[in-house]
């Protein structure tokens, strides 16, 4: 018996408002939806006292060979919640969503900042959602090998990696200009593809799950 035409198309459309549900339903699961999931207490917030910037394992500090890079962004942004905007102090929390991109002038500016996130959340399962979160294309955590930390035979490092696509980090960061025009100039006249220029972010942790080390760079280049 053949259905009637009007009959048809309501089925039609109810099994297509169906699906939609269905499908929003799962994103509301896809980890790092959920604002909750990023707020922390005070307490549970790193700093630079509890837990100092680190590559590699050591401590950047006015000894270390990499302090100049890092001098500036360490004394701007000394714990987590320098590094959130102002709205991120909740009744019951810090909402560590709501990260601060426009206020990060450099390179340096996001890896300490990502560092006392990395290490207020503690796992690089937790620092997956938080990457997912920010909206970036995410691969990892996955072994690395060889073993780059020197912690010894029976660690296996961990990897992970955030791409965000240029047009959106454009959208959120101003990176301070450098005086030197040439860069600018040589960019103008052979521009690059925009996907080289998409930001990515390289986490490597420690077999024990302890952040190791953290790179933000912009593809090719």
């Amino acid at each position: 018996m053949k259905m009637p035409l009007a009959s048809a198309l309501v089925s039609v459309v109810t099994i297509g408002f169906i699906g939609c549900a269905v499908v929003e339903a799962g994103a509301q699961t896809t980890p790092g939806n959920d604002p909750a999931e990023f707020i922390l207490p005070l307490e549970r917030l790193s700093n630079e006292a509890s837990m100092p910037f680190a590559v590699f394992g050591q401590v950047v500090d006015n000894k270390h060979p990499q302090w100049g890079r890092y001098e500036s962004s360490l004394a701007k942004f000394p714990s987590t919640q320098d590094c959130l905007l102002p709205a991120a102090r909740t009744s019951v929390g810090w909402n560590l969503s709501a990260f601060d991109w426009a206020s990060f002038k450099d390179h340096q500016d996001i890896e300490v900042c990502v560092f006392r996130v990395a290490t207020s959340l503690e796992t690089p399962e937790r620092m997956r959602a938080w990457l997912l979160d920010q909206g970036y294309q995410v691969s990892g955590p996955t072994p690395i090998t060889p073993n780059v930390t020197g912690n010894g035979p029976n660690d296996s490092d961990l990897g992970l990696s955030g791409i965000l696509a240029a047009d959106e980090f454009e959208a959120r960061v101003r990176f301070r200009r450098s005086f030197n025009p040439w860069p600018y100039l040589l960019a103008w006249i052979f521009p690059s593809p925009p996907h080289h220029r998409d930001h990515a972010l390289n986490f490597t942790y420690s077999g024990q799950g302890r952040i190791v080390a953290i790179q933000s760079s912009r593809r090719g280049g």
